[in-house]
């Protein structure tokens, strides 16, 4: 028992010393099991990978590291595809490559993607979205790996790893015949799911402060710290996009901040806070005037959990119960929030407050949110 319980030890400290090695940013448990499965698949060079997972959480970095922990392919090329960006009419042309006089505008020979990649990884993005035409073509470079490039007679070998990822349900599109069953199947040899970011919560703290310094270019002059009501606020959100809609979280941040070294939660953007606040859906413009804006009733009681606290109690705290700031405070949110609603029309804004259009323009340029 003793000796199964070191060797867990040893065996995890060898996985978090590759993910710093990769530069990974979080090391919950969920990254570890993550990256333990990445350490035994990277090096069976000769097999597909099919990544899955939501959008936002990181697939194509994986596929970075996949890539980097493979002996036999790390010094080769790493070559990104999106397959959902490719037009439909280049698309075979641009994966496999043309001969001069092919068609008109192929003013000289091309190697395609696939044959770019030789001796690497070609990492095809939102694999679901390949044209179902091109699926066969695909098939064949995975059982064969050769390659037929438009205008030649004769396939050509290519040694390349093929490290695929979507988003979506691949045996939901196989039913409904908008993806191949067999290419499914010769895809999904080594499947890895990625874990969406609310099964690492424990990794939202070191991604927004990577994220914080990443993007302190945007606030050169100002030194940035993160309050702990802000890790906690971002911990409660709804965030299907992931790490990419964190990210952009942080960065819409920074540029919003108010005076002072930390973001807190008014530096959040008007969408979030209502969020947190549990409020519905922002009307949109044209429903303005014939809806009275349901007023923010925050649950103050502390069997309900939090859910609806951190607002109001982060409040408290980053003004210590200063009346004035925790006023201006949330007139500024308020005026942000109305403010997207009806696209900056101050008219608009005047109407649903009830106060002048006057008074708003003074608002907002008192809290320097001027359209």
């Amino acid at each position: 028992m003793l000796s199964d319980a070191a060797a867990q030890v040893t065996e995890d400290r060898r996985i978090r010393d590759i993910m710093a090695r990769l530069g990974v940013v979080g090391a919950s448990e969920a990254m570890v099991r993550l990256f333990r499965i990445v350490s035994r698949i990277s090096p069976l060079s000769q097999l597909p990978v099919l990544l899955t997972g939501e959008t936002g959480t990181g697939k194509e970095l994986l596929a970075h590291a996949i890539h980097a922990l493979d002996p036999n392919r790390c010094k080769g090329p790493f070559i990104a595809v999106n397959c959902a960006a490719l037009s439909p009419t280049l698309a075979e042309s641009e994966l496999f490559g043309y001969r001069r006089g092919t068609f008109t505008g192929a003013e000289r020979d091309r190697k395609g993607l696939i044959r770019a990649a030789s001796g690497g990884v070609l990492f095809l993005d939102e694999i679901g979205d390949l044209g179902i035409d091109l699926q066969p073509k695909l098939l064949r470079v995975l059982q064969e790996n050769r390659v037929l490039t438009l205008g030649e007679d004769e396939e050509v070998l290519v040694n390349v790893r093929v490290i695929a990822a979507t988003n979506q349900d691949l045996r939901e599109l196989t039913n409904q015949r908008k993806f191949r069953a067999d290419l499914f199947q010769r895809l999904n040899v080594l499947p890895v799911r990625v874990p969406c970011l609310r099964e690492r919560t424990s990794d939202i703290e070191p991604l927004a402060r990577y994220f914080l310094a990443k993007h302190s270019g945007l606030r050169p002059d100002d030194p940035l710290e993160i309050a702990p009501d802000f890790f906690e606020a971002l911990k409660l959100l709804e965030m299907p996009e992931n790490v990419r809609q964190l990210e952009n979280i942080i960065r819409q941040a920074i540029v919003r901040k108010e005076p002072g070294i930390q973001l807190t939660l008014i530096d959040l953007p008007p969408e979030i806070l209502l969020q947190l606040c549990k409020e519905g859906p922002v009307a949109h413009p044209t429903e303005l005037q014939s809806q009275t804006p349901t007023p923010i009733r925050p649950s103050l009681d502390n069997d309900s959990g939090m859910e609806v606290l951190p607002l109001w109690e982060g409040l408290l705290r980053t003004y210590h119960g200063n009346l004035v700031n925790c006023l201006r405070a949330c007139e500024r949110s308020l005026l942000s929030v109305v403010m997207q609603s009806a696209h900056g029309n101050q008219s608009q804004m005047a109407r649903v407050m009830g106060i002048t259009a006057r008074s708003v323009y003074s608002k907002l340029r008192k809290h320097g949110l001027q359209t």
